[in-house]
């Protein structure tokens, strides 16, 4: 009976401990050589710092972490940054990658900044960046890799106009959402706590450090362009309100919202 007691510890404990060892070969090969793809297939740059392995991060997934992340808009020096954070953790579960299906199970972003910039000339900073360089011949497709949850704490979103000095920002204390897809259908789930200031050519009046709340279930049709949201709670400040609607998105960003407030009165 010892000699089973023993056994039956020792065995899953080595299991666990191979599958790991596997994981830690393949961590540099699968995050630096979807970056190098990405980097030669497209005319933003994205830089990484070293990679490790957290086993514990986002339990019951094995995560690596990659110490910091910096996406620019081209590749020249002194291109506009995009996005710069100081850690991610990519969960995957190990029987996944030992199979070869690259799956992210959660993805966590923590203590950073997005810029989203529509410059004068109408084009995202994401296109831009997005581009394919006209010459460039493409021999290798990044890795199919499908995103399951996603989770962000301390991120600061700066969505900048340009064209009238419009600066929407959204500092995210903590969010967390979930993806589904189908054939033709997206489905989300999205909780988040944010701050909310809007910047008008350097003036904050309309809108300054105010407190939101979010929580709601999405649908998007690709077909369509249809955005569908589900009866979903805002807190703002100290009011409460429900909204619900749709978007339709290839339609001149048509809105059907229907917001009521929860509470007869509030600060």
């Amino acid at each position: 009976w010892q000699k089973l007691i023993f056994l039956s510890i020792l065995l899953p404990a080595l299991l666990v401990g191979i599958l790991i060892f596997i994981f830690y070969q393949k961590q540099d090969g699968l995050v630096q050589g979807e970056i190098d793809a990405l980097n030669k297939t497209h005319k933003g740059l994205i830089v990484i710092g070293d990679t490790h392995i957290a086993p514990f991060k986002n339990f019951p997934y094995v995560s690596i972490k990659v110490d910091s992340l910096q996406i620019y808009e081209s590749k020249e020096k002194n291109a506009s940054p995009i996005l710069d954070v100081a850690d991610i953790y990519v969960g995957f579960n190990v029987w996944d990658i030992v199979a070869a299906n690259y799956d992210v199970q959660k993805l966590l972003i923590e203590d950073g900044f997005l810029n989203i910039i529509k410059h004068k000339d109408g084009r995202l900073i994401f296109e831009n960046a997005l581009a394919t360089p006209s010459e460039q011949v493409v021999e290798e497709e990044p890795l199919a890799i499908h995103l399951k949850n996603i989770e962000l704490k301390n991120l600061d979103i700066h969505k900048l106009d340009e064209a009238n000095n419009l600066d929407v920002e959204t500092f995210i204390y903590w969010a967390k959402s979930g993806f589904k897809t189908s054939e033709n259908e997206i489905e989300a789930h999205i909780d988040t706590e944010f701050e909310l200031n809007i910047i008008q050519n350097q003036d904050t009046s309309f809108i300054k450090h105010k407190h939101f709340e979010f929580h709601t279930d999405i649908v998007f049709n690709e077909l369509s362009g249809l955005l569908e949201i589900a009866p979903s709670g805002i807190k703002m400040e100290n009011g409460d309100f429900k909204i619900h609607g749709s978007i339709e998105t290839k339609k001149d960003m048509a809105l059907d919202l229907h917001v009521n407030g929860t509470k007869p009165n509030f600060d």
